[in-house]
């Protein structure tokens, strides 16, 4: 079976290092269990998840963003920042 890579980005914005961890702890959960699909820490990769707290919420935009070459995925420190969440 192969393995999907889909890179991801961490915003520094509105996280503290102990919300990164924990943020990174549940994508290498998520990574492990699935199996097939990989998350890797973005290096130059043209088009990745970009994982931010930018609004009230926890939410990503169904489809493939036109205008950049990033996927959104809002989680917000209130609520959002809890494993089961972050890897849902």
């Amino acid at each position: 079976n192969a393995v999907v890579q889909v890179p991801y980005s961490i915003s520094t914005v509105g996280y503290t290092s102990d919300d990164i961890t924990i943020i990174k702890n549940a994508i290498i959960e998520l990574s492990d269990a699935l199996g097939v699909v990989k998350f890797i820490p973005r290096t130059n990769q043209l088009v990745y998840i970009r994982i931010e707290a930018r609004s009230p919420g926890c939410f990503s935009i169904v489809g493939k963003l036109a205008q950049d070459n990033y996927q959104p995925v809002n989680l917000q420190r209130s609520g959002c920042l809890v494993p089961g969440i972050i890897k849902h």
